[in-house]
């Protein structure tokens, strides 16, 4: 069974407190670079058996922040409540919408400062349209659509990538028709990206009557917090020609998942769905938790897995 990692993972006690101390000037930007250094080579290091790999997305401080720096008057400022978490994001504000260049970015961002190859099988995550406008201001879906596909069309390039799109939206507010549309519409462009598979992974919400509509937006896969809803009203329609993100790893919890249940619920979603098409991974935000906590519900996961 093949275990698939996404998001911002959460970084190691030691990257924290380094991360202090510079902004403390405790130590120089060469010490706290060698501390990044670490804690991503031990991510490589959990993930090596794993066809494609997470780079964890370590500079980022959240999904939207890195995006203002290839637009043109943003304003950073004001916090708003990460869905029902205890975690906060900060507001975008666009002041005039207008991309521009900035090779750094998918350097930095993307492929840690060059600690990750172009050509490698890896793993980005970036925000759906409903989940990007609603921390964001004085931007429209077209545009925010716009964006994004200035940022795929460059990682497509690369070849042999996954996006995993997050949309905590579904199940938490009514998407009126118009967003509805756009969305479908922003799907329909991804397919001219021959190099990239997307996926589209919902969490922390019971998504049962949105189901429907998930499966309308032609995506490659979907992923699902398994924690939230139901392996029988979420796989008894799942398109059987797509790829499945299977939640399992609980990311609300510090609790190690037991053997029992791990091989129970492989074996519901076996009988749905080939198992070459299921990618286990966390049921939503990684970085919810302790660093040495997600380490060890991996590491757990990939015994019983059986990679």
């Amino acid at each position: 069974m093949k275990i698939i990692l996404h998001g911002v993972y959460p970084r190691s006690e030691k990257l924290v407190q380094a991360t202090r101390d510079y902004d403390r000037k405790r130590i120089t930007q060469e010490e706290l670079n060698q501390v990044f250094k670490e804690d991503i080579n031990a991510l490589r290091e959990l993930q090596k058996n794993f066809e494609y790999k997470t780079q964890g997305q370590f500079y980022f401080q959240d999904l939207l922040r890195p995006f203002s720096e290839i637009t043109e008057e943003v304003e950073i400022n004001g916090l708003k409540r990460f869905y029902e978490t205890n975690c906060f994001y900060r507001t975008l504000i666009f002041k005039n919408f207008k991309l521009k260049e900035n090779e750094n970015f998918f350097n930095h961002y993307l492929l840690c400062d060059g600690m990750f190859e172009k050509e490698e099988k890896l793993v980005f995550t970036f925000p759906f349209v409903f989940f990007f406008k609603e921390y964001s201001r004085g931007i429209r879906v077209p545009e925010i659509k716009e964006l994004l596909l200035y940022v795929i069309s460059e990682i497509d390039k690369w070849g042999n990538k996954i996006i995993v799109f997050y949309e905590p939206s579904f199940g938490w507010r009514n998407l009126d028709e118009d967003e509805r549309k756009e969305a479908k519409l922003f799907a329909e462009e991804l397919k001219k990206f021959k190099n990239t598979k997307f996926f589209l992974h919902t969490f922390f919400f019971d998504v049962e009557k949105e189901i429907p509509f998930i499966f309308s937006l032609d995506f490659d896969g979907y992923g699902f917090d398994f924690y939230s809803n139901s392996v029988q009203k979420i796989m008894q329609n799942f398109p059987k020609n797509k790829f499945l993100l299977a939640g399992i790893i609980n990311t609300d919890s510090t609790l190690i998942e037991k053997r029992e249940m791990i091989v129970d619920f492989i074996d519901k979603i076996s009988k749905f769905i080939d198992t070459d098409k299921i990618y286990l991974c966390p049921s939503g935000v990684p970085e919810l938790l302790p660093r040495e906590i997600m380490d060890e519900k991996i590491k757990n996961l990939n015994k019983i897995g059986g990679l």
